[in-house]
């Protein structure tokens, strides 16, 4: 047996003339609004199925241009000029996006001196604001970030430890303590494996690439590492002498390894030459270090045309807010992005 009761509310409530009511119940109206839409969203989360990270993509667009920022050499700005080291990092991030930019890759000589923690601090400030701006980065060590050229990379280690790219969800993996290391990205539907060795690499850094490189044949493979060319575009880098071993052990031997970037030596070249499957790959060289103030913040911006088989190369400072003018600066490379 149910009991019905009648409430009879008096007329002045059920008009809500007081204006102190119609703003509390407007305000419990909209909390419980949210309350609803958070419940809608966390249904939805809980029922949805797994997100694809492996590999991280960024465009799906496979017509759509796309940008890799390279910066050479940065020792003198973090000996001397860390302004500039700033200046370049900040510009990188507040102009990823618009860039359609996917990656940024330091070809090595963080700092001029392997231990010093004033110059390791500096580039550690400088490289936090990718960190912060959530910009992945490919960072390999050069000859001046090892004790002696060769020894130990523990301070390279100390302040960027592998904590930091475990934390990119586009990394995938390294040998000696980050010294060489690799990762995997999607754009435009097509996956793009970027793999940086440590300078004048030994036959066992060489293996693990070979290796990495075999694991992905059917995708694009871009390789970086600090010394590969002289400013002739001779396999000859300084401290590594005859870099030819690097071209006969592991470039030429894999078919879509069609990108090599380089820094350590003084200047800007290139070259390009078939591998063992008749493809081209364009080896380049950009160290600007020698020039005013360490290099005046020159860093590479290279543009991806996939609709049209190139790769546009800018030479920009965002110290200077200039485009360098020099012969070489400003080129344009065949690119196959069709695999065959």
């Amino acid at each position: 047996m149910y009991t019905i009761k009648i409430i009879f509310i008096p007329k002045r409530f059920l008009f809500l003339r007081n204006s102190f009511i119609k703003e509390r119940l407007y305000f419990f109206m909209k909390i419980l609004f949210a309350l609803l839409i958070i419940g809608l969203l966390i249904f939805a989360g809980c029922t949805q199925g797994p997100i694809e990270t492996d590999p991280v993509a960024v465009d799906s667009n496979v017509d759509a241009n796309f940008v890799i920022f390279v910066l050479p050499d940065t020792q003198n700005y973090s000996e001397h000029h860390p302004d500039i080291f700033l200046s370049q990092t900040n510009w990188i991030k507040e102009n990823f996006d618009d860039y359609n930019a996917v990656l940024v890759i330091h070809e090595g000589d963080m700092v001029n001196h392997w231990n010093n923690e004033k110059e390791w601090q500096n580039a550690s400030v400088a490289m936090q604001v990718l960190i912060d701006g959530n910009v992945p980065f490919l960072l390999i060590p050069g000859n001046h970030d090892h004790n002696n050229y060769f020894g130990s990379a523990e301070f390279y280690s100390k302040y960027f430890p592998i904590s930091v790219f475990e934390n990119m969800n586009w990394y995938k993996g390294n040998i000696g303590d980050n010294t060489s290391n690799y990762g995997e990205i999607r754009i435009g539907g097509r996956d793009f494996v970027f793999l940086g060795i440590d300078v004048c690499p030994d036959e066992d850094e060489i293996a693990w690439a070979n290796n990495i490189f075999s694991q992905n044949e059917n995708k694009h493979l871009i390789l970086v590492t600090h010394g590969y060319l002289n400013e002739k575009a001779e396999r000859i880098a300084g401290v590594c002498k005859n870099t030819q071993y690097i071209w006969d052990d592991l470039i030429k031997n894999h078919k879509n390894l069609n990108l090599t970037l380089s820094g350590h030596m003084h200047g800007q070249n290139y070259r390009i030459d078939p591998n063992d499957y008749n493809k081209d790959v364009i080896q380049m060289l950009a160290d600007y270090q020698t020039m005013e103030n360490g290099g005046n913040g020159y860093l590479r911006i290279l543009t991806f045309v996939p609709s049209q088989d190139k790769i546009v190369v800018d030479t920009y400072s965002p110290y200077l807010d200039k485009q360098l003018d020099w012969n070489g600066s400003k080129f344009v490379l065949d690119y196959d992005f069709d695999l065959n």
